[in-house]
């Protein structure tokens, strides 16, 4: 027998994303490490005087590995309720969605380096 889905009141849904957010700050030191990321980042944005576009880029690239990294700790969630005891094939599912976290800090290093670098160079032109 199939049960009839019913669509779920954007409130609740809302309600439902901030208890995971909620979730993921008190269990998952990565999180604030990401957030402690973002500091230096608007920091450094402010000091160099970069563009809104620059701003607006550097700060959503870290956001990204935030997003990465709250995916990254539900796939490894539900592979350990799937596969409790050692499996490869979890081990390997485990391993690529933290690839992606990977992935996106290292966009997000080149994404600022540049933006910074770019702004420096900027900065040194026109003193001279």
């Amino acid at each position: 027998m199939s049960r009839e889905r019913r669509r779920t009141p954007i409130h609740k849904s809302l309600k439902y994303a901030m208890r995971g957010l909620m979730l993921a700050f008190r269990e998952e030191w990565h999180i604030w490490v990401v957030v402690l990321v973002e500091v230096p980042v608007i920091v450094l944005n402010l000091l160099l005087r970069v563009s809104l576009t620059q701003f607006l880029l550097t700060c959503f690239s870290v956001g990204i590995i935030l997003i990465a990294e709250l995916l990254n700790s539900a796939i490894e969630r539900l592979t350990d309720i799937v596969s409790p005891e050692y499996n490869k094939a979890a081990g390997a599912v485990k391993d690529i969605s933290a690839a992606a976290v990977i992935v996106s800090v290292f966009l997000t290093i080149c994404l600022c380096l540049t933006v910074y670098i770019y702004r420096i160079v900027e900065i040194l032109g026109s003193t001279s």
